[in-house]
C-alpha cells in the first residue's frame, strides 16, 4: 500500500533539492507501508474488500519530516535523496492494520512484522556527496503531506508501479 498526496510545497521542495544535488524527481511523492505478496487471485479480493472497508474509517494526518538524508538505493540501483520522517502514532496504526490484514487475508510481508520505512524518496540519481556532507541544514516541507488514501499498487520490473486501486481515508 501506498498513501500518497502531493503538496505544492513538497513539490518546490524536490525540486530546489534537484537543483543543488541533479537527480530525478520522484513523482508521486509516495510512502510505502508494505510490500506483500498473494498465494492466489481469492486471498487478494478478501484483502481488498477488508481494506476498502477498514481504511475508510480512519482519519486522514499529516506525515511530517525533520531532515534529508542521501543513501545508496539497492532497489534502485542509484543513489537517492530521502525525507527522514517522523514516526507517529497514526503511521503506525495505519501500518499495523494494513499488516493485520494482509495476514488475515492469507497474505505474506515481505518486511518483517511491524516494521515502518522512515523515509520518503525525493530524488533518484543524484551524484555521489562523498563520504560526508552535512544535510542538517535543508530546508524540508512542514508537514511534508497529508496521508489521504492508500493506493494498492503493482510492481513489475518492465512497468514500474502500475496503481491498482485507491481507497480515501476518513
Amino acid at each position: 500500500g501506498k498513501p500518497r498526496l502531493c503538496s505544492d510545497e513538497l513539490t518546490r521542495s524536490q525540486l530546489a533539492l534537484q537543483a543543488q544535488f541533479g537527480g530525478r524527481l520522484i513523482t508521486p511523492a509516495h510512502f510505502t507501508i508494505r510490500r506483500f505478496r498473494f498465494n492466489d487471485e481469492a486471498e487478494c479480493h478478501v484483502f481488498l474488500n477488508e481494506l476498502r472497508q477498514v481504511v475508510g474509517k480512519m482519519p486522514a494526518f499529516p506525515l511530517k519530516s525533520f531532515s534529508v538524508v542521501s543513501v545508496y538505493s539497492e532497489f534502485r540501483q542509484a543513489r537517492v535523496m530521502k525525507w527522514h520522517i517522523i514516526l507517529s502514532q497514526p503511521l503506525q496504526t495505519l501500518t499495523d492494520t494494513i499488516e493485520q490484514l494482509i495476514v488475515r487475508s492469507g497474505g505474506k510481508s515481505l518486511v518483517p512484522s511491524r516494521w515502518i520505512s522512515d523515509q520518503i524518496t525525493a530524488l533518484e540519481g543524484i551524484e555521489d556527496m562523498g563520504f560526508f556532507r552535512d544535510l542538517s541544514r535543508l530546508p524540508v516541507p512542514d508537514p511534508l503531506f497529508n496521508i489521504e488514501q492508500v493506493n494498492l499498487a503493482y510492481y513489475s520490473p518492465e512497468q514500474d508501479f502500475q496503481t491498482l486501486e485507491t481507497f480515501p481515508l476518513m
